[in-house]
């Protein structure tokens, strides 16, 4: 797509793009500053502050160990205390060792300060090997040697390395001040550079903001003041602006030039459709006053329709009502028939255990039966033995005659008790069956009854069906009647509309008349004489029945499609515009 040069977009575009570049070199270079503060921060933080804290902790501990050499001197070899004093020295040395080392590996990207200490080995092993010496010399027992060597070679060589720890410190923190310098040196000058770009784009900024709007107002004043000078001319549709030139000031005034055209075109178009739309007005009014008529008489008629259906209603009601009644009532006699059903049940149960006791009862005088037959035979089998014994033997004879005696009696209370047993287990087996036919009897009547109930139950719940139904339908005719109602207040306020529709015809009419246009329309007198006569035969229809004019009616109120059309033309206008 070609670039056009003199378009206002373009050349806004192109300073404010300026300003953009420029602000993006300054965060550019704000980036590479911050970014290089950064990486000089982690390596002091990373790099030297490591190695001068192993350096210092080395120091430390060789301090500690020699410090640890002296006081094995003077302890006993064989001490406790000693052999501490010599694993402390051991634990020391070897950490100073190592600390050191850790010390140039971390300034490894720094050839020039390992370089410095390099002779670091040399002097820990000859410092190593003095104070071991110290050490093997006191294990031994010679004291004044390990003495002499500690205050003598020994010392020198932990003074000599010790240098070394002090050459490692001085070199890092010389390093650390160069880098340091370095960095203010890097971020002064990137400053000097972040002031320029910004100050330079400041100023480019102000020119744009100041000069630019000046520039497009100075323009855009010229053609308001031209559009004032149409708009104050006595409403002249015909003038048009200046469209000369080729940015979008020039597009603005060829599209206000379009704008006007359209409008032009519209007012003509709203100027020929008022005379039709008046017309239209004074068939509305016509059939709204018929449609008011007759639904004054279908409010009549729903009226009367609401007032049989409440008539109807209360009737079902008093069924359904009554229904309930006899439910309750079945219902009542429903749970006394069931509680006489339990109560037969209940006899039914008590005379089955008096059967089972009167059985257990047989079962005993049967025991005692037969015991008083034995005990009849052994006082027989004592008589026999007491006539054999002759005169010693009387008395136990004459006691055995009274047992038997006794045993007999027992008998035959025994078979009378029997007896009344028997007589009593038919009684209570023929009153057994009579209360198992009372039963049987209660509980036909129960079923009855639940089928009585049953048929009363859905006989009430169909009366209730019935009212509900009544119901609905009730309060659909009450809302028919309301929308009924709703209606012919519609249709009176169409009618007041109809008539201030024609009012505000004729108002539009003169007010479209005040613009001069290329197309001049005949006057509203002229055209609202011809819908007239439509009006007259509006109210011819009204003995008729209500749903025969309205078709007519929506027809003719729907005819004029010129109404819409100056809607559609002045939305596609201003679209344009």
């Amino acid at each position: 797509m070609a670039i056009q040069f003199n378009s206002l977009k373009t050349k806004y575009m192109a300073a404010f793009m300026g300003v953009a570049i420029a602000l993006l070199i300054t965060l550019l270079l704000a980036e590479l500053t911050i970014s290089s503060t950064r990486d000089r921060m982690v390596e002091f933080s990373g790099t030297f502050n490591r190695a001068v804290s192993a350096v210092l902790n080395a120091d430390r501990d060789l301090y500690q160990a020699h410090v640890a050499e002296l006081n094995y001197l003077s302890l006993p070899s064989e001490s406790k205390a000693a052999a501490d004093a010599k694993a402390d020295y051991e634990e020391n040395a070897q950490q100073a060792f190592d600390r050191m080392k850790l010390y140039q590996s971390s300034l490894a990207a720094y050839p020039a300060l390992v370089e410095r200490v390099s002779d670091f080995e040399q002097h820990y092993s000859l410092w190593k090997q003095q104070s071991s010496q110290v050490f093997a010399l006191k294990a031994a027992g010679d004291t004044a040697a390990a003495t002499a060597l500690s205050q003598g070679q020994s010392l020198d060589a932990f003074s000599r390395l010790r240098d070394v720890y002090d050459t490692a410190g001085e070199a890092a923190d010389q390093k650390i001040d160069q880098l340091g310098a370095e960095t203010l040196g890097y971020i002064s000058n990137r400053m000097i550079m972040l002031w320029i770009v910004s100050g330079s784009a400041f100023i480019f900024s102000v020119v744009v903001a100041l000069m630019g709007p000046t520039l497009l107002t100075r323009n855009i004043k010229k053609l308001i003041n031209r559009i004032h000078d149409i708009s104050n001319g006595e409403g002249d549709l015909t003038r048009r602006l200046d469209a000369s030139r080729q940015d979008e000031l020039g597009d603005l005034a060829r599209a206000f030039n379009e704008f006007v055209e359209h409008i032009d075109e519209t007012l003509s178009g709203v100027q020929h459709s008022t005379a039709n739309v008046r017309g239209s007005a004074n068939e509305i009014a016509g059939s709204s006053r018929e449609m008011a008529s007759r639904t004054e008489k279908t409010a009549a008629n729903l009226e009367q329709t609401t007032a049989s259906m409440e008539d109807m209603t209360q009737a079902v009601n008093k069924t359904s009502d009554a229904a309930r009644e006899a439910s309750r009532l079945s219902e009542q006699t429903a749970e006394l028939a069931r509680d006489g059903q339990q109560a037969m049940t209940a006899v039914e149960a008590s005379m089955d255990n008096i059967s089972t006791s009167a059985g257990k009862v047989s079962d005993i005088i049967t025991l005692i039966d037969s015991i008083a037959f034995q005990t009849n035979l052994l006082a027989l089998n004592a008589s026999v033995e007491a006539a054999r014994a002759g005169e010693h033997g009387r008395g136990f004879a004459v006691v055995a005659q009274e047992v038997r005696t006794l045993a007999g009696r027992a008998g035959d209370a025994a078979q009378n008790i029997r007896d009344l047993i028997m007589t009593s287990a038919e009684h209570t087996e023929n009153g057994t069956r009579m209360v198992i036919q009372a039963s049987e009897t209660m509980t036909r009547i129960l079923e009855g009854v639940e089928q009585v109930n049953t048929t009363i139950n859905r006989i009430s719940g169909e009366s209730q069906g019935q009212s509900d139904g009544i119901r609905q339908i009730s309060l659909a005719i009450n809302e028919l009647d309301q929308i009924t109602q709703q209606n012919a207040a519609m249709v009176e306020e169409s009618s007041a509309a109809a008539d201030d529709l024609r009012e505000q015809t004729s108002h539009l009419y003169q007010m479209i008349s005040g613009f001069k246009l290329s197309k001049q329309a005949p006057t509203v007198a002229e055209t609202s004489s011809h819908p007239a006569p439509s009006t007259a035969p509006a109210p011819a229809p009204a003995p008729k029945k209500a749903p025969a004019p309205v078709k007519p009616l929506a027809q003719k109120t729907a005819t004029p499609p010129r109404r819409t059309v100056p809607d559609t033309v002045s939305e596609d206008d201003w679209t344009e515009f």
